[in-house]
């Protein structure tokens, strides 16, 4: 039996909010801490890369309408020093199409099994 597209669109759209701790830590592969390059530790956390992700112009998307930019801008300001943020699916699956544009794989590793554990095998 199939499903119609609309109703997968609609059960998608109605998914309740879920609420993400964005203070979580960004590490290294063994798990400890960023350094900078004068030897201290760096505290990135999920915001940091969440909101750089949002906040950066991207060259495949340079007919961008404003709106799509105010809603990163919104996005970010949301997630902006906020220890738990609820996030709908589709700010969920817009983040993690971001992150993995500008990180490298193991902070988009990271970050995606924050966001969605069910995204990232095992």
């Amino acid at each position: 039996m199939r499903i119609p597209t609309a109703v997968v669109m609609a059960l998608l759209s109605a998914s309740p909010a879920m609420a993400l701790d964005f203070t979580q830590p960004i590490t290294t592969l063994d798990g400890k801490p960023f350094k900078d390059p004068s030897g201290q530790v760096s505290d990135i956390t999920l915001a940091v890369i969440a909101e750089n992700a949002l906040l950066q112009a991207y060259s495949d998307e340079t007919n961008l309408s404003g709106e799509d930019k105010i809603k990163r801008y919104t996005l970010a300001r949301k997630i902006e020093d906020n220890k738990k943020v609820d996030l709908s699916a589709e700010e969920i699956a817009l983040l993690k199409k971001l992150i993995a544009k500008s990180y490298n794989p193991l902070i988009t590793g990271q970050s995606w099994h924050m966001l969605d554990p069910a995204s990232v095998p095992k």
